[in-house]
């Protein structure tokens, strides 16, 4: 097309007569024109595409800079001085300030970051930059600020006592007011520990850890909690063994298997949290560590289902009392019982609906689901003996019939993973395994049956979404069908007691080693 290459059009100063044209129109008509803003857009465009072949000077440097401090600070609400614009151009900033605009002062600033041009007060508008990232209503400029910020600390030389400042900025936020405000900033730490070299993270390991920990325990937005969880993933899969070890041992002790009390939940439900983010890490520094965590998981479950136990017994005697002193009062015995018993069975239902919102349930959740995460990455901790002596039967005895629909949940899940495991090994039932080295805990006799009597009693639940039903369902099929391969597994009271179907007291005759499918299939087909 004729059109001469980038390097002949510097030569013949095409790029600065350009600019200079540009920066003479911007001037004299003002940034918020229609004009300057077209002028805007070819200096941010030069700056750009040629930052290589072109620079533009200080002073028009200066300039821009100044542009975008009062676009920016009219957005943030910080007082700014300026003395490189007139009067009339920071009135009308002032007053003719808008979202597009302060998208073009912020895509400005982007192509004079990226072309690493250096000014004094490059550093001080940072902070406006930061402000940006909480304060800006919109996703875009939310994002295009936490860029340039991040693009400026990796880049540009920044003393270590303002890399601090800066650093000290972004981690007080993780608490800021807003949700959006705190999605940013982890956003941009997520940012950080992906662009920042490792000599600068690693001394800084706790430094990090600790306040990111901290912001888990305390959010309360559900995506705010999802993205700080990925943050501090994001952190461990950038530390070397010994500050995992360093990180592991705090998250240790803030677990506190021994002590449970309403005051530290938060903080034992979320280090519990973290200890199966760990193992996600590096399989082989958690596999060292896995009899430290499961004796750990054995004292925070028990302790805490004792603590569940006596808030039910003290309810249970509040109740009692509160039922004496109202029939006392009545005059007719037999009304008296008569209301009684109608309160008995509406306070069972009361009753569980108190468990559900007990605090304690939020640590036998995020065992339950750790524990998931760790044997996802390593099956074979299965064999261990904290699943067969504490977690499985407190799952058999609590967890599928938990009166909280998440405990329910993650327990489902956790034996889906424990079926799949167990349904790798051959054969699968309780003769085979007699003698076996690490029986499964499955094909001990009662086990599968009890298991599958319960997951059908959850398919009548009033809260039963499609994905668990689904999972209930599978979990089912597979049950019954290891039930009929392996008769066994049938409880030996069953087989005594099949003469009789309870649930429609009618007599049948089925044979003796199918009776704990027979049970199943009839119990299905009164749902």
């Amino acid at each position: 097309l004729g059109i001469p290459q980038i390097q002949q059009l510097q030569r013949k100063g095409t790029l600065d007569r350009i600019t200079k044209t540009a920066f003479r129109l911007l001037k004299s008509s003002g940034p918020t024109s229609v004009l300057g803003e077209q002028c805007l857009r070819v200096i941010s465009g030069i700056m750009k595409e040629h930052s290589k072949h072109h620079k533009i000077s200080e002073k028009q440097l200066k300039f821009l800079l100044e542009y975008i401090t009062l676009h920016l600070s009219s957005s943030t609400g910080i007082k700014i001085v300026s003395g490189a614009l007139t009067n009339a151009h920071i009135a009308g900033l002032r007053t003719e300030g808008s979202a597009d605009r302060i998208m073009m002062a912020l895509r400005l600033l982007r192509a004079i970051v990226n072309a690493r041009m250096l000014h004094p007060r490059l550093y001080d508008l940072m902070k406006y930059v930061g402000e940006l990232i909480l304060q800006s209503t919109t996703n875009s400029s939310r994002s295009l600020s936490a860029s340039i910020f991040l693009t400026f600390l990796v880049t540009y030389p920044v003393g270590e006592k303002r890399l601090r400042q800066h650093l000290d900025w972004v981690l007080t936020n993780l608490s800021y007011t807003h949700p959006t405000g705190r999605q940013s900033i982890l956003d941009l730490l997520l940012s950080i520990f992906r662009r920042f070299p490792e000599e600068l993270i690693l001394p800084r390991a706790t430094y990090f850890y600790i306040p990111l920990f901290l912001a888990l325990v305390n959010e309360e937005d559900k995506d705010c909690r999802t993205s700080c969880a990925s943050v501090i993933l994001s952190l461990l899969e950038v530390l070397d063994t010994n500050s995992l070890s360093t990180l592991f041992e705090h998250t240790m002790s803030w677990m506190g298997g021994e002590n449970a009390s309403i005051e530290n939940i938060g903080m034992q439900a979320v280090a519990v949290q973290v200890v199966g983010i760990f193992a996600r890490v590096d399989e082989g520094f958690f596999k060292k560590k896995v009899d430290a965590v499961f004796n750990s998981f054995t004292s925070l479950l028990n302790s805490h289902r004792s603590l569940t136990l006596t808030f039910q017994s003290e309810l249970r005697e509040q109740r009692e009392a509160a039922e004496g002193g109202r029939e006392n009062d009545s005059d007719d015995e037999g009304e008296a019982n008569a209301k009684g018993a109608k309160r008995e069975e509406e306070e069972a239902f009361e009753e569980e609906d108190t468990l559900a919102v007990h605090p304690s349930w939020k640590v036998l959740y995020q065992l339950i689901v750790s524990t998931e995460r760790i044997v996802t990455t390593t099956p074979s901790l299965f064999n261990h003996s904290f699943f067969t002596s504490t977690l499985f039967p407190f799952i058999l005895d609590h967890g599928l019939l938990h009166a909280h629909t998440w405990i329910r949940a993650a327990s489902d899940r956790l034996i889906a993973v424990y079926f799949a495991f167990a349904g790798s090994k051959a054969p699968f039932s309780k003769s085979a395994q007699t003698g076996a080295s690490q029986p499964l805990w499955v094909a001990q006799e009662g086990i599968l049956f009890t298991l599958t009597k319960k997951f059908a009693a959850q398919l009548e639940s009033r809260v039963l979404s499609d994905e668990l039903a689904q999972l209930i369902v599978k979990v089912i099929v597979f049950s019954a069908a290891q039930l009929y391969r392996h008769p066994s597994l049938t409880p030996e009271r069953l087989i005594k007691d099949n003469s009789r179907d309870k649930l429609s007291d009618e007599v049948v005759h089925v044979a003796a080693p199918l009776a704990g499918l027979h049970w199943l299939v009839r119990r299905l087909s009164f749902m």
